[in-house]
C-alpha cells in the first residue's frame, strides 16, 4: 500500500564482535502487479526486474557487508549510499530497462543539493535515487567491481565510513576522491544536448543543466555573489554551483583570473574550485584546487577556448555524519584579463587595427571600454576629412549593460561598412569614442583589396 516498487527490511541481527560491522538477515517484498505503474502497463516484468535487482542488493548490503552503513542525523539513519549503489545495480544487472533515468531529474534539477541529502521534502528524499549518477560515474570510470570494493571497505569498520571507503577504493585505482569529484562535476555538465563521446555512455539521454543554472558571463571585470534564490546559487557541501565565462576577443594571449571568497571563514579550507577549458564537445582541460586562500586561480591562454566553466563546490572528504552544511554562500571576482580591477572608466584595449577585410570572414575593429560606473558609451566612424561614415546610433548608446553588480565592460565594434552597410574603401578612418561626457579619437586603418 506504500506505492513503492518494493522494500527490503533488516530482520535478525547477526551477532559479531565489537570490532566488526553489524550484519542482519532481511526480508523483501515487491508489488504483486507492476502493470499498474505508469509507463510499465505493457512491460511489467521490466519494472519487476530492476526492483528485484535493487532490493536484492539491499539484502547483500545488510547480510554481507554492513547493515548500519548510514549516517545518523536528525534522529534517523540517512542511508543515501545504500540507495545510490542499489539504483546503480539496477542498471548493471538489467542494462536495457533504464528505469534509473526516471530519478535523474531529482539530481540535475538541484545541482546545489548535497550528495549526502536524504531528508526534507519529497524531492529531497528522492535526491539519493537521482544521485545514482555518482554510482554511474564510478562504474564507468573504473568498472563495476569498484562498487563491491567500496562495500568491502565499508564492512571492515563498524558504523558509517562511506567516505573512507571512497578514498581507499579510489586510491587503489591510482587516483583520489577529490580528483574524481572534480571530474564528476565536469562530466555532469556534458549531458543531454552537450553529451560527448568521452563522458557518460548514455549521457545524451540524461537531463542537462539549463542555461539559467549556469550563469554565463562575458563582460569583465566582474564581481558577484551567490544567493539563496537566484544564480549563481548557494550550494550545499558536496554539491556544486556552475558559472561559464566566455573569453573576450583578443589578438594576444590572455589569462583568466578568478578569486572566490566563502562567506564563512571556517569554510575556506573545504572549498574546491574546478576550472574546465571547453572547446565544443572535445574533452575539456580540467584543473582543480582546494587552496583558494593563496589568491586568484589563473587559467592561461583562455582565449583558445569557447568558454571556461568554473564550478565552486564545498568539498568535505571527512564530513561529520550528524551535520550537513547547506546553502553555503560565497563571493567571487573575475579580474580584467589584461590588468587589475579598473577604478576609472577608460578605453582598455583596441583590437584588429589595422582591419584587414580582404581575407573575408567576420573581422571587426573593436574597442573595449572598462567602466567603473555605468556611463553611456558610443562609437562613430568618420573619414580622415571629417565625413560621417557610420551614424551616432552605432554602438552601446546609453545602455548600462544590464549588470546589477560589479563593473562592466562595453565592447564597441565596427565591421568596416558605412550607414548603407557597404564596405568602405581602404584608407585611414577616425573612430570617435564617446564615454559619458568625454571623447577620444582613434585612427583606424582599413585594407579590403579595393
Amino acid at each position: 500500500p506504500s506505492g513503492y516498487y518494493g522494500q527490503t527490511i533488516p530482520d535478525t541481527v547477526i551477532s559479531r564482535s565489537p570490532q566488526e560491522s553489524v550484519l542482519a538477515t532481511s526480508w523483501m517484498e515487491i508489488l504483486p502487479d507492476f502493470s499498474v505503474l505508469r509507463g510499465y502497463e505493457t512491460r511489467p516484468f521490466d519494472a519487476m526486474a530492476v526492483t528485484v535487482a535493487h532490493e536484492f542488493h539491499h539484502g547483500c548490503q545488510f547480510g554481507g557487508y554492513d547493515a548500519l552503513e548510514a549516517e545518523f542525523r536528525n534522529q534517523r539513519l540517512q542511508s543515501w549510499w545504500l540507495e545510490v549503489s542499489a539504483v546503480t545495480m539496477e542498471d548493471i544487472v538489467f542494462n536495457d530497462v533504464n528505469d534509473y533515468r526516471l530519478y535523474l531529474p531529482f539530481f540535475f534539477s538541484y545541482p546545489g543539493w548535497s550528495l549526502r541529502l536524504f531528508e526534507g521534502s519529497i524531492n529531497e528524499q528522492l535526491h539519493p535515487y537521482g544521485s545514482v549518477i555518482w554510482g554511474k560515474f564510478l562504474t564507468e570510470r573504473f568498472g563495476q567491481t569498484i562498487l563491491r570494493r567500496i562495500w568491502e571497505i565499508c564492512g571492515e569498520t563498524p558504523g558509517f565510513n562511506t567516505f573512507d571507503a571512497f578514498k581507499q577504493a579510489l586510491s587503489e585505482q591510482g587516483t583520489s576522491f577529490d580528483r574524481e569529484w572534480a571530474e564528476f562535476l565536469v562530466w555532469n555538465y556534458f549531458t543531454g544536448s552537450r553529451a560527448a563521446s568521452w563522458g557518460y555512455r548514455e549521457g545524451a539521454f540524461y537531463p542537462e543543466y539549463v542555461d539559467s543554472q549556469l550563469v554565463p558571463y562575458d563582460q569583465y571585470p566582474v564581481a558577484d555573489t551567490s544567493s539563496a534564490t537566484g544564480f549563481p546559487h548557494n550550494t550545499d557541501e558536496l554539491a556544486a554551483s556552475y558559472m561559464a565565462f566566455r573569453p573576450p576577443p583578443s589578438d594576444t594571449p590572455t589569462t583568466f583570473h578568478i578569486l572566490v571568497t566563502p562567506h564563512r571563514p571556517s569554510d575556506f579550507e573545504q572549498w574546491m574550485l574546478v576550472t574546465a577549458g571547453i572547446r565544443g564537445t572535445a574533452e575539456p582541460v580540467v584543473h582543480f584546487t582546494r587552496d583558494i586562500l593563496s589568491g586568484p586561480i589563473n587559467f592561461a591562454d583562455w582565449g583558445i577556448f569557447d568558454q571556461v566553466l568554473v564550478i565552486a563546490s564545498p568539498f568535505k572528504e571527512d564530513p561529520k555524519e550528524e551535520r550537513l552544511d547547506r546553502a553555503l554562500s560565497y563571493s567571487f571576482e573575475v579580474r580584467d584579463t589584461l590588468s587589475g580591477l579598473v577604478t576609472a572608466t577608460a578605453i582598455k584595449k583596441v583590437y584588429s587595427n589595422p582591419l584587414d577585410l580582404s581575407a573575408g570572414g567576420d573581422a571587426a575593429f573593436q574597442i573595449d571600454v572598462a567602466r567603473a560606473d555605468p556611463v553611456p558609451v558610443a562609437l562613430q566612424i568618420f573619414t580622415i576629412d571629417g565625413q560621417l561614415v557610420r551614424g551616432p546610433d552605432y554602438g552601446d548608446t546609453g545602455d548600462p549593460m544590464h549588470k546589477e553588480k560589479g563593473r562592466t565592460l562595453a565592447r564597441l565594434s565596427w565591421d568596416g561598412t558605412n550607414d548603407a552597410r557597404r564596405t568602405v574603401a581602404s584608407g585611414i578612418y577616425l573612430a570617435l569614442v564617446q564615454i559619458g561626457d568625454k571623447r577620444e579619437v582613434i585612427k583606424v586603418a582599413i585594407k579590403n583589396g579595393r
